[in-house]
């Protein structure tokens, strides 16, 4: 005996392709999920970083600006300090100016003066002789303050007459020339000199009582 079924077959409510279609849904959703919450994740650790970095530079700035001006300050006051301890133990300039021109001789003069604290004094004067050049060299070499004088050079300048003339510029008469004029530095010289520009008393008792001080402390 044969049994036929001539009722309809039941549709499946689910086949291997929704099922596959599904997977990949729910893999996909799944995914975006992922992502976006780490990316939402990365985005906030991003955020707290940089929050992070900006703070830490702003507190290194603030330091900077801190140490800058302590530094500034320090080496402001040490400037002012040394300048003071220099300026005591440097001759004054007034009395080395006067040492070189209580050097001259009579009739010379200075027309210029180079002067540096390292001691370097270039100067140029007018002499009527050249035997005046000779005992400027002299008084200066014999000098406390100078430690080395020299002539560099000697030139003979234009003998000019300051007084009544004829009429070819020449004095009147050998009187007129010795009596009623004058005749102007015959001689022009430079000269290099080497001057002490440091008080050395003032210096060694310094040393003596930073020494004496020393000494104390260490008793």
């Amino acid at each position: 005996m044969v049994t036929i079924n001539l009722l309809p077959r039941k549709k499946r409510l689910f086949t291997a392709s929704h099922i596959v279609l599904s997977g990949i849904g729910l893999t996909w959703v799944a995914a975006a999920s992922f992502l976006w919450l780490t990316y939402g994740s990365t985005n906030e650790s991003v955020t707290l970083l940089k929050q992070e970095i900006k703070m830490k530079e702003t507190a290194i700035a603030a330091l900077q600006k801190q140490a800058v001006a302590v530094q500034a300050d320090d080496s402001l006051d040490q400037y002012v300090l040394f300048s003071e301890r220099m300026q005591q133990l440097f001759l004054p300039t007034n009395l080395l100016m006067d040492e070189i021109a209580h050097a001259l001789p009579e009739h010379g003069r200075l027309d210029s003066i180079k002067y540096s604290l390292s001691g370097s004094i270039e100067l140029e004067g007018s002499f009527e002789q050249y035997e005046d050049v000779a005992a400027y060299l002299h008084n200066l070499q014999a000098s406390p303050y100078v430690v080395k004088a020299e002539v560099t050079s000697i030139k003979a300048r234009e003998i000019k007459w300051q007084g009544p003339v004829d009429d070819q510029g020449k004095p009147l008469s050998a009187i007129l020339s010795t009596v009623g004029g004058k005749l102007l530095p015959r001689y022009t010289a430079s000269l290099k000199i080497k001057a002490i520009t440091v008080d050395l008393q003032e210096l060694v008792a310094k040393e003596q009582a930073a020494a004496t001080g020393k000494a104390e402390v260490k008793k």
